[in-house]
């Protein structure tokens, strides 16, 4: 990741947040160049382990409610 400041820091982190190569910027052009490992291994997140499926079930889940209030009672009675 990379992450600039107009007036400080320009940095570049690896993915566990640790910090790589950094320099000072004043607000014109700067360049910093670092070397960041790419690692092919996935994390073990919740998230890596079952990808979009929650989203999928709340997606289903809340077309099922809206579908079940579209075919509910349509004789509803009055009340007086």
């Amino acid at each position: 990741m990379a992450r600039s400041a107009t007036h400080g820091l320009l940095t570049l982190n690896d993915r566990y947040g640790d910090r790589v190569a950094e320099t000072r910027t004043s607000g014109e052009f700067t360049a910093l160049i670092g070397n960041l490992k790419v690692e092919a291994v996935g994390g073990t997140t919740l998230y890596d382990r079952i990808g979009d499926a929650f989203g999928w079930l709340c997606l289903a889940l809340g077309l099922g409610l809206v579908l079940a209030s579209q075919t509910g009672d349509s004789t509803r009675r009055e009340l007086s």
